[in-house]
């Protein structure tokens, strides 16, 4: 069923590929299609739902072996070629780049990046939900990775204790409550405080996916942005896109529509 699954992302990403290069469009024809993959997915794994967080498929992903929770369509999607290919086309590396990715997830952005940019470069990568860093932690593990610091925190705009959600698809916990969702406290902690605890004297690249709370991560990097001035690439709710372009533009930063809910800032 995996395979299939795949198979057919893999169709959809080529088919809109050959026929229509607008990444606007192929987003917009995604989002289409998500409800009724979700439906289709989920009915015909219902009856393995209770051992979806434990389940574990190693695969080749970008020429690495990579864990995933076969159980969990957005691990699947995330390891596709249909997954942010405009992202992809911009996030290009140097060997001894400095990397902090902000909503590490399961390591899709930061395992292929360590295996980039060698011993020379190093990740910091955050990710508040425990069952994601698990398996995040699995799949450094498995690569033998010593240059990704992983960090079981939420980024934000203050050091502090709050509540994440912890969505049903692992992909969208986010900062905040919903009673209708598990609830679990976690710590925040600024950009900033961990960049002057490591006494890091570059960063290359911001890299962030915090579903919704993007304003308070740039808030919390004030002396990086100040200091480095680093490329980022940040996913922005279309709430938060008037505010945090200013917030950039104040940074001095160009910026650039990539595709999806995807900017880059320069």
């Amino acid at each position: 069923m995996f395979k299939i699954f795949q198979l057919g992302i893999k169709l959809f990403y080529k088919s809109n590929k050959n026929e229509n290069t607008n990444t606007t469009n192929n987003y917009q024809q995604m989002l289409k299609m998500k409800h009724a993959v979700y439906v289709i997915f989920n009915f015909l794994t219902k009856n393995l739902q209770h051992e979806k967080y434990e389940l574990l498929k190693k695969i080749i992903f970008k020429g690495s072996p990579f864990f995933i929770r076969p159980l969990i369509l957005s691990d699947i999607v995330m390891t596709s070629p249909a997954w942010e290919p405009y992202v992809q086309n911009v996030f290009i590396l140097k060997k001894n780049d400095i990397i902090i990715d902000v909503g590490a997830h399961i390591g899709t952005y930061a395992i292929p990046i360590a295996n980039q940019i060698g011993e020379s470069g190093k990740i910091l990568a955050f990710e508040p939900n425990p069952r994601n860093a698990i398996v995040l932690k699995k799949n450094m593990e498995l690569n033998k990775l010593k240059n990704i610091t992983m960090f079981e925190n939420a980024a934000s705009d203050k050091n502090q204790i709050t509540n994440l959600i912890l969505s049903d698809d692992p992909m969208l916990s986010m900062i905040g409550n919903d009673a209708e969702e598990e609830n679990i406290e976690i710590e925040c902690v600024t950009l900033d405080s961990v960049y002057e605890k490591l006494k890091l004297e570059k960063i290359d690249w911001l890299k962030i996916d915090a579903e919704g709370s993007e304003i308070n991560v740039i808030k919390g990097a004030k002396k990086i942005l100040e200091k480095f001035h680093p490329k980022i690439i940040v996913e922005i709710r279309k709430e938060n896109e008037a505010k945090l372009k200013k917030l950039l533009f104040q940074n001095k930063y160009n910026i650039k529509y990539l595709g999806g809910e995807y900017f880059f800032a320069e």
